[in-house]
Protein backbone atom coordinates (compact mmCIF):
# COMPACT_ATOMS: atom_id res chain seq x y z
CA UNK A 1 0.00 0.00 0.00
CA UNK A 2 1.60 3.63 -0.82
CA UNK A 3 -0.22 7.02 -0.59
CA UNK A 4 -1.48 9.36 -2.81
CA UNK A 5 -2.63 12.48 -2.35
CA UNK A 6 -4.09 11.70 1.03
CA UNK A 7 -5.81 8.47 -0.39
CA UNK A 8 -4.52 5.21 0.20
CA UNK A 9 -4.22 3.24 -3.78
CA UNK A 10 -3.66 -0.68 -3.83
CA UNK A 11 -0.24 -1.09 -5.54
CA UNK A 12 -0.85 -1.44 -9.34
CA UNK A 13 -4.26 -0.58 -9.38
CA UNK A 14 -5.24 1.92 -12.42
CA UNK A 15 -5.93 5.31 -11.11
CA UNK A 16 -8.57 7.24 -12.94
CA UNK A 17 -7.43 10.92 -13.80
CA UNK A 18 -10.44 13.29 -13.97
CA UNK A 19 -10.21 15.38 -17.44
CA UNK A 20 -10.80 18.69 -17.71
CA UNK A 21 -14.26 19.88 -19.11
CA UNK A 22 -13.59 21.23 -22.18
CA UNK A 23 -16.15 24.33 -23.02
CA UNK A 24 -15.87 25.64 -26.92
CA UNK A 25 -15.70 29.31 -27.12
CA UNK A 26 -17.95 31.09 -29.14
CA UNK A 27 -16.17 31.99 -32.92
CA UNK A 28 -17.52 35.36 -33.98
CA UNK A 29 -18.75 35.21 -37.80
CA UNK A 30 -16.87 35.80 -40.59
CA UNK A 31 -18.07 38.81 -42.52
CA UNK A 32 -16.97 36.51 -45.70
CA UNK A 33 -18.15 33.48 -45.40
CA UNK A 34 -21.80 34.71 -43.70
CA UNK A 35 -22.58 38.22 -45.04
CA UNK A 36 -24.81 40.50 -43.24
CA UNK A 37 -28.06 42.08 -45.17
CA UNK A 38 -30.91 44.03 -44.66
CA UNK A 39 -34.70 43.05 -45.50
CA UNK A 40 -37.85 45.46 -44.80
CA UNK A 41 -40.10 44.23 -41.95
CA UNK A 42 -43.29 43.25 -42.73
CA UNK A 43 -44.20 41.22 -40.67
CA UNK A 44 -47.52 43.84 -38.99
CA UNK A 45 -48.55 43.40 -42.92
CA UNK A 46 -47.66 39.42 -43.21
CA UNK A 47 -50.06 39.15 -39.91
CA UNK A 48 -52.81 41.40 -41.35
CA UNK A 49 -52.98 39.36 -44.53
CA UNK A 50 -52.85 36.31 -43.11
CA UNK A 51 -55.59 36.88 -40.54
CA UNK A 52 -57.95 37.59 -44.25
CA UNK A 53 -56.59 34.58 -45.84
CA UNK A 54 -57.16 31.98 -43.06
CA UNK A 55 -54.26 30.07 -41.66
CA UNK A 56 -53.87 27.21 -45.02
CA UNK A 57 -52.74 29.04 -46.90
CA UNK A 58 -48.97 30.63 -46.48
CA UNK A 59 -48.80 34.68 -47.42
CA UNK A 60 -45.76 36.76 -48.22
CA UNK A 61 -45.54 40.44 -47.98
CA UNK A 62 -42.97 42.12 -50.47
CA UNK A 63 -43.08 45.99 -50.77
CA UNK A 64 -44.00 47.17 -54.36
CA UNK A 65 -40.81 48.49 -56.25
CA UNK A 66 -40.23 52.12 -57.82
CA UNK A 67 -38.90 50.40 -60.90
CA UNK A 68 -39.89 46.54 -62.68
CA UNK A 69 -37.89 44.07 -62.31
CA UNK A 70 -37.45 40.74 -64.36
CA UNK A 71 -35.49 38.69 -61.79
CA UNK A 72 -35.71 34.80 -62.09
CA UNK A 73 -33.44 32.45 -63.73
CA UNK A 74 -34.27 33.08 -67.15
CA UNK A 75 -33.11 36.27 -67.16
CA UNK A 76 -30.00 35.82 -65.17
CA UNK A 77 -29.88 32.93 -68.08
CA UNK A 78 -30.10 35.78 -70.89
CA UNK A 79 -27.22 37.93 -68.59
CA UNK A 80 -24.81 34.85 -68.50
CA UNK A 81 -25.50 34.66 -72.49
CA UNK A 82 -25.12 37.67 -73.40
CA UNK A 83 -21.54 38.36 -71.54
CA UNK A 84 -20.31 34.75 -72.99
CA UNK A 85 -21.24 36.10 -76.57
CA UNK A 86 -19.33 39.55 -75.68
CA UNK A 87 -16.29 37.22 -74.81
CA UNK A 88 -17.24 35.28 -78.25
CA UNK A 89 -16.14 38.32 -79.88
CA UNK A 90 -13.08 39.27 -78.28
CA UNK A 91 -11.78 35.81 -78.75
CA UNK A 92 -11.71 35.00 -75.01
CA UNK A 93 -11.58 30.89 -74.78
CA UNK A 94 -14.29 30.43 -71.57
CA UNK A 95 -15.26 26.43 -71.33
CA UNK A 96 -18.80 27.23 -71.47
CA UNK A 97 -19.59 23.76 -70.23
CA UNK A 98 -17.77 24.19 -67.25
CA UNK A 99 -19.18 28.13 -66.88
CA UNK A 100 -22.87 26.14 -66.36
CA UNK A 101 -21.56 23.38 -64.39
CA UNK A 102 -20.29 25.92 -62.09
CA UNK A 103 -23.36 27.92 -62.14
CA UNK A 104 -25.73 24.69 -61.42
CA UNK A 105 -23.41 24.03 -57.92
CA UNK A 106 -24.31 27.03 -56.77
CA UNK A 107 -25.45 26.84 -53.09
CA UNK A 108 -29.22 26.76 -52.07
CA UNK A 109 -29.53 30.36 -49.98
CA UNK A 110 -30.05 30.71 -46.30
CA UNK A 111 -30.23 33.19 -44.19
CA UNK A 112 -30.26 33.55 -40.24
CA UNK A 113 -31.81 36.49 -37.39
CA UNK A 114 -29.05 38.05 -36.21
CA UNK A 115 -30.33 38.61 -32.70
CA UNK A 116 -29.13 41.02 -30.00
CA UNK A 117 -28.18 39.78 -26.52
CA UNK A 118 -31.46 40.40 -25.38
CA UNK A 119 -32.73 37.75 -27.80
CA UNK A 120 -34.40 40.09 -29.97
CA UNK A 121 -33.41 40.23 -33.88
CA UNK A 122 -31.48 42.92 -34.37
CA UNK A 123 -33.05 46.05 -36.57
CA UNK A 124 -31.79 48.91 -38.62
CA UNK A 125 -34.15 51.56 -39.18
CA UNK A 126 -37.65 49.72 -40.56
CA UNK A 127 -35.38 46.93 -41.60
CA UNK A 128 -34.49 43.56 -39.96
CA UNK A 129 -30.91 42.29 -40.24
CA UNK A 130 -29.92 38.71 -41.40
CA UNK A 131 -26.73 36.48 -41.78
CA UNK A 132 -26.58 34.84 -44.88
CA UNK A 133 -25.24 31.08 -43.68
CA UNK A 134 -25.41 30.41 -47.49
CA UNK A 135 -25.25 32.74 -50.44
CA UNK A 136 -27.17 31.61 -53.46
CA UNK A 137 -24.25 32.62 -56.01
CA UNK A 138 -21.22 30.47 -53.96
CA UNK A 139 -19.77 27.42 -54.94
CA UNK A 140 -18.36 25.79 -52.16
CA UNK A 141 -16.02 22.87 -53.51
CA UNK A 142 -11.95 23.05 -54.49
CA UNK A 143 -10.80 23.17 -57.77
CA UNK A 144 -9.63 19.58 -57.71
CA UNK A 145 -12.97 18.35 -56.30
CA UNK A 146 -14.31 20.62 -59.57
CA UNK A 147 -11.67 18.91 -61.74
CA UNK A 148 -12.63 15.51 -60.52
CA UNK A 149 -16.05 15.65 -60.78
CA UNK A 150 -16.42 17.64 -64.22
CA UNK A 151 -13.95 15.14 -65.60
CA UNK A 152 -10.49 17.52 -66.35
CA UNK A 153 -7.60 18.98 -65.14
CA UNK A 154 -7.12 20.53 -62.04
CA UNK A 155 -4.89 23.03 -64.47
CA UNK A 156 -7.76 23.78 -66.39
CA UNK A 157 -10.22 23.81 -63.87
CA UNK A 158 -7.55 27.02 -62.78
CA UNK A 159 -7.36 28.21 -65.92
CA UNK A 160 -10.81 29.34 -66.77
CA UNK A 161 -11.46 30.16 -62.85
CA UNK A 162 -9.04 32.76 -63.94
CA UNK A 163 -10.90 33.51 -66.56
CA UNK A 164 -13.98 33.98 -65.32
CA UNK A 165 -12.50 36.26 -62.44
CA UNK A 166 -10.63 38.34 -64.79
CA UNK A 167 -14.01 38.90 -67.08
CA UNK A 168 -16.58 39.30 -64.07
CA UNK A 169 -18.33 36.10 -63.77
CA UNK A 170 -17.14 35.43 -60.30
CA UNK A 171 -16.39 38.53 -58.06
CA UNK A 172 -15.52 37.15 -54.72
CA UNK A 173 -13.51 33.91 -53.88
CA UNK A 174 -11.77 32.65 -50.51
CA UNK A 175 -10.34 28.77 -49.39
CA UNK A 176 -12.28 26.45 -51.72
CA UNK A 177 -15.33 28.91 -52.63
CA UNK A 178 -16.19 30.99 -55.47
CA UNK A 179 -19.00 33.40 -55.80
CA UNK A 180 -20.35 34.54 -59.08
CA UNK A 181 -21.99 38.21 -59.49
CA UNK A 182 -25.54 38.05 -57.98
CA UNK A 183 -26.53 39.70 -61.41
CA UNK A 184 -26.32 36.09 -63.00
CA UNK A 185 -27.04 33.45 -60.69
CA UNK A 186 -29.15 32.79 -57.46
CA UNK A 187 -30.69 30.02 -56.35
CA UNK A 188 -33.11 30.85 -53.34
CA UNK A 189 -35.51 33.99 -52.05
CA UNK A 190 -35.94 36.33 -54.31
CA UNK A 191 -35.92 38.88 -51.16
CA UNK A 192 -32.57 37.67 -50.45
CA UNK A 193 -31.42 38.20 -53.86
CA UNK A 194 -32.65 41.52 -53.82
CA UNK A 195 -31.12 42.58 -50.65
CA UNK A 196 -28.06 40.83 -51.35
CA UNK A 197 -27.29 42.86 -54.82
CA UNK A 198 -26.62 46.00 -53.15
CA UNK A 199 -23.95 44.19 -50.17
CA UNK A 200 -22.32 41.89 -52.30
CA UNK A 201 -18.59 42.83 -52.01
CA UNK A 202 -16.29 42.31 -55.07
CA UNK A 203 -13.00 40.58 -53.95
CA UNK A 204 -10.19 43.59 -53.19
CA UNK A 205 -7.87 42.34 -56.16
CA UNK A 206 -10.91 42.22 -58.68
CA UNK A 207 -11.87 45.26 -58.29
CA UNK A 208 -11.12 48.03 -61.34
CA UNK A 209 -9.79 51.43 -60.37
CA UNK A 210 -10.59 54.30 -62.93
CA UNK A 211 -8.42 57.23 -63.39
CA UNK A 212 -9.74 60.47 -64.84
CA UNK A 213 -6.05 61.60 -66.63
CA UNK A 214 -8.12 65.30 -67.27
Amino acid sequence: MRPRNDVWFPRGAPIAVPQPHLVPMPRPPRPDLEPEILLPDVREYEARAQSVVGRSHRVKVRPIEQKGTRDGFTTHYDEVHRRLAQCRRQNIGINEGLLFYLLGKCDQAAAAPVLEKGGTQLKKGDFRVFRLTRVGCRVRMSQQAIADEYGCSRDQVNRQISILRREGFIVNYGHEWNEFDASLIWRGDYDLLLSYREYQTVHPLLRITIVNHT
